[in-house]
């Protein structure tokens, strides 16, 4: 059992055939697309921790922890 050379298939018309360009094409903008709403989804996630963190969105009083004291 040899291994064979892999040969282009020919067309009716004699030409080899092309690969299909559009497909990887539209593959890698398509993953652009995603991780660009990734980053801008990152961002905005961490904008609003950080104004929550630093702004007064919470109460400046003692809650009592929970326990029960």
């Amino acid at each position: 059992m040899g291994v064979r050379p892999c040969r282009l298939r020919l067309r009716a018309s004699g030409g080899a055939r092309r690969p299909a360009v559009p497909v990887p094409v539209a593959a890698a903008v398509l993953s652009l697309v995603v991780a660009a709403g990734a980053v801008v989804d990152v961002y905005r996630i961490g904008d609003s921790g950080a104004k929550a963190a630093w702004h007064d969105g919470f109460s400046k009083t003692a809650s009592g922890g929970g326990d029960g004291d």
